[in-house]
């Protein structure tokens, strides 16, 4: 009972189920994924183009405990592994409000709700942690995009649909 009276007073997600341990991990459907990737043709973050992208939770899982296609950008290695669990800049994130204006969303979701998601994010999870930013400096972006090509020359395509396929689940 108090953890639903926590979600509303505070507005963290699922308070109740965290306590319980009792949600299961949701993935985006093929057709979302298509959707994003045909939406972006390079890392949402650093803009570096790969062969192969990772669905990025803009808000991360861990807080939200929810895969909605309207907090899921197409990241590339560097980006996914170097934004981890943390929150992106506001820039970054007013650049995902603007591009859900273009999606089809669920009639619940708003950009004012999206924002309130993100700022009690920043209070009570991001806590004295830096936001994401990518770094002004490619050269790793630029390296695993020679890594990603070079692979894709030794690998055979059946096995490049596989590791591609990897790659893009959550």
């Amino acid at each position: 009972m108090i953890t639903r009276y926590l979600e509303k007073i505070n507005f963290v997600p699922r308070v109740a189920e965290k306590v319980s341990g009792s949600i299961p991990r949701t993935y985006l459907t093929t057709e979302e994924k298509q959707i994003i990737l045909r939406m972006h043709d390079s890392c949402f973050y650093c803009n570096a183009n790969a062969l192969s992208y990772y669905m990025d939770h803009v808000v991360p899982f861990n807080f939200i405990y929810q895969t909605e296609i309207f907090n899921i950008v197409p990241a590339c290695i560097n980006c996914n592994s170097k934004k981890s669990d943390r929150l992106p800049t506001q820039e970054i994130f007013d650049r995902v409000k603007d591009r859900n204006n273009k999606l089809r969303l669920r009639n619940d979701y708003t950009k004012d709700w999206y924002q309130k998601l993100y700022e009690s994010c920043l209070t009570f999870y991001q806590g004295n942690r830096l936001p994401f930013s990518p770094s002004p400096y490619r050269s790793l972006s630029l390296i695993c995009l020679i890594f990603n090509r070079v692979t894709s020359w030794f690998l055979a395509p059946r096995s490049q649909k596989r590791v591609r396929a990897a790659l893009l689940r959550i």
